[in-house]
C-alpha cells in the first residue's frame, strides 16, 4: 500500500510540475514579447509585433516588472500619486508626457 501511494504521489506531482512549468514558460514568452492570450489568438502566420517596447525582448520584460530585478518576486506596488507636489515636479510631468508623443 506504501509503495502504491508513493508512485502515485510522484506521478501527479510530476504531472503537476510540467503543467506548472509550460504555464509559466508560455507566460514568459507572452511578457517578452509584450503579448496576451488573445492577441496569440488573433496572430495569423508570421508577423511583427505592434506592441514591442523596444529592440529586446528584456525591454518588454522591464515594462512588465520594472527595473528593479530584486522586485520582481515580490508584486509590491508602488503607491504614485496622481498630483505634483510642486511646479518642478508639474515641468517633469509636462515633459515626460511630450516625450511620448
Amino acid at each position: 500500500m506504501t509503495l502504491a501511494v508513493l508512485i502515485i504521489g510522484c506521478v501527479s506531482n510530476t504531472a503537476i510540475g510540467l503543467m506548472a512549468g509550460g504555464f509559466a514558460a508560455l507566460h514568459s514568452y507572452y511578457i517578452a514579447n509584450n503579448l496576451t492570450s488573445f492577441e496569440i489568438g488573433l496572430m495569423i502566420g508570421p508577423r511583427e509585433n505592434p506592441y514591442g517596447r523596444g529592440k529586446t525582448r528584456y525591454d518588454n520584460w522591464i515594462e512588465v516588472f520594472g527595473p528593479n530585478k530584486w522586485q520582481w518576486p515580490f508584486p509590491i506596488p508602488i503607491k504614485i500619486s496622481k498630483q505634483p507636489r510642486n511646479t518642478e515636479e508639474q515641468i517633469i510631468l509636462i515633459e515626460h508626457s511630450l516625450s511620448n508623443l
